[in-house]
């Protein structure tokens, strides 16, 4: 199964609960999770994708669950100052084999692009890693196996890697 990781938290310090917000009756992160939802419907429905959103764990953050509770989607609660430990983690938990990883502050990530990378993965192509390039800035897609995170978590599982920890 192929988990789509929607990476969030509450505590940014220069812009608090910004996944939050409201646009238009709905918050950000509710709109992007809907995008996803609804180009990935027929892959959800047949069990090949599961929507998990992935924060630390910690109490502010368990906002998200009211919030996302109608969008039929997992709160994974994980590592604080390691995204790529936390995604491990979570994959472990929903036995995922690959993740396409979006971060929760790019509302406008393209859903497709990400399709493009869950039929990379799925194929089984001989890379660990697929992401798309050329969009513009926030709304390219990546994704990798589990495996591949996995050794490459070896030698990192108790370092602190948070921002721009996708490098």
């Amino acid at each position: 199964m192929t988990g789509i990781l929607f990476t969030a938290r509450l505590g940014s310090s220069r812009l608090p609960k910004k996944h939050l917000i409201e646009a238009s009756g709905k918050t950000f992160i509710e709109w992007l999770i809907l995008r996803y939802q609804n180009v990935f419907k027929t892959e959800i429905n047949k069990g090949n994708v599961r929507f998990i959103l992935a924060t630390s764990d910690e109490p502010l953050n368990r906002a998200f669950e009211a919030t996302l509770e109608p969008y039929n989607i997992d709160v994974f609660f994980g590592n604080i100052s390691n995204i790529p430990m936390r995604h491990l983690n979570c994959a472990d938990h929903y036995d995922l084999q690959n993740i396409i990883s979006i971060d929760g502050d790019d509302v406008l990530c393209s859903p497709v692009a990400s399709y493009l990378v869950y039929e990379k993965l799925r194929a089984g192509t001989e890379n660990d890693i697929v992401a798309s390039i050329g969009l513009p800035l926030g709304m390219n897609s990546s994704g990798y196996t589990v495996s591949y995170l996995r050794k490459c978590m070896m030698t990192a599982r108790d370092q602190k890697i948070e921002t721009d920890w996708g490098r």
